[in-house]
C-alpha cells in the first residue's frame, strides 16, 4: 500500500508566498496496521509505504509506535535507493531524522517480519530550510515567534539541531532553558530569587511583553493560584485559536516557601510553550 504524503509540497508552496521571516513548521499524526493482505519482499519485510513530496533544505522528523509489533523505517530517495534506515533493535518505537539533500517525491516504508500484524501511530514533522537555525534579532518578539512556530511540532526540529557545541535559543536575560522530550515542551526560566514584590512585578511583565507580540487570534486567561505537589503556582495562559491547532504560552510563578522539598530560591517564574495535545 502506498499512502501519498502532501505536506512538503504545502509546506513549499506556502514558504514561497511568505517573507523569509516565516517560519514554516507542520507536524501531522495519522494511524495505520499492518496486515497480513499488504505486500511482503523477502529479505525485507511486510510494509506500508508513504510517498512524500520534498524539497531540498527541508528536516523531517519520522517516528513509528507500535504495541503490536516492533518496526522499522527506511528512507527511500527519488532514486530508488535506500537513504536512512532506523537502528534495529527490540523497541517498539522507531524513528528517522533528516536533512533533504535533494528534491523529489521519497518514500517511507514501515516495516516488520513477516508474522507482523497489528495497529501502529506515525508522526511526522516537517520544517523549511529557514526554520532550524535562528537567524533573527535578538529582539524578545522575534524569538517568541520562532519558539511558538516550533511549539507546532513539539520542537522535534529543534531539539534535533542542536548538539553539545551548540547552546539552546533563550530569551534575552534568560537564566536558563531546556527543551522536555516526554512532553514536547519548551521552557526558559527568566527569575529566581527570594524577593516577592520583585518576582510579582516580573511575572506582570513578561505577561505584558508576550501579549505585545501575539495577534488577535490568541486569547489570555489568568489562572489564580493553585496548588501543585506542595507548592503554589499562578499562570497566564496563552492559546492560540484554530481548527487545526492550539499553540500554548504559559508564564508560571512558582512559590516554593511552604515545599517540604529544598529549592534554593523561594521564587522562581518560566516561560513554557507547548500545544494541545
Amino acid at each position: 500500500m502506498y499512502i501519498k504524503l502532501f505536506i512538503g509540497l504545502f509546506s513549499f508552496l506556502f514558504f514561497l508566498s511568505v517573507s523569509s521571516a516565516q517560519y514554516e513548521i507542520e507536524f501531522n499524526e495519522t494511524k495505520g496496521s499492518l496486515k497480513l493482505t499488504d505486500k511482503y519482499k523477502p529479505d525485507f519485510g511486510r510494509y506500508d509505504g508513504y510517498e512524500i513530496s520534498l524539497y531540498e533544505g527541508e528536516s523531517v522528523n519520522f517516528i513509528v509506535q507500535s504495541d503490536d509489533f516492533l518496526p522499522r523505517l527506511f528512507f527511500v530517495s527519488p532514486k530508488g535507493e535506500i537513504f536512512k534506515q532506523s537502528v534495529d533493535g527490540q523497541s517498539n518505537i522507531a524513528s528517522i531524522i533528516s536533512k533533504i539533500p535533494g528534491s523529489g517525491d521519497w518514500l517511507l516504508y514501515i516495516v516488520s517480519d513477516s508474522a507482523s500484524v497489528g495497529e501502529y501511530t506515525f508522526q511526522y514533522a516537517f520544517a523549511s530550510a529557514n526554520s532550524l537555525t535562528y537567524e533573527g534579532d535578538s529582539t524578545f518578539c522575534s524569538i517568541l515567534n520562532y519558539l511558538s512556530a516550533h511549539s507546532k511540532a513539539y520542537f522535534l526540529l529543534l531539539e534535533n539541531s542542536y548538539d553539545s557545541n551548540r547552546s539552546l535559543i533563550k530569551f534575552p536575560g534568560s537564566i536558563d532553558s531546556f527543551l522536555d522530550e516526554e512532553t514536547g515542551n519548551y521552557t526558559s526560566k527568566i527569575y529566581e530569587g527570594d524577593n516577592l514584590s520583585e518576582a510579582k512585578n516580573k511575572f506582570i511583565y513578561q505577561g505584558e511583553e508576550i501579549k505585545k507580540c501575539l495577534d488577535e487570534n490568541w486569547g489570555l486567561n489568568n489562572v489564580d493560584w493553585y496548588v501543585e505537589k506542595d507548592y503554589k503556582v499562578m499562570e497566564k495562559l496563552f492559546v492560540e485559536s484554530s481548527n487545526e491547532i492550539e499553540r500554548i504560552i504559559l508564564v508560571r510563578f512558582f512559590d516554593f516557601r511552604n515545599s517540604k522539598e529544598k529549592f534554593l530560591y523561594d521564587f522562581v517564574i518560566n516561560i513554557e510553550f507547548t500545544r494541545k495535545k
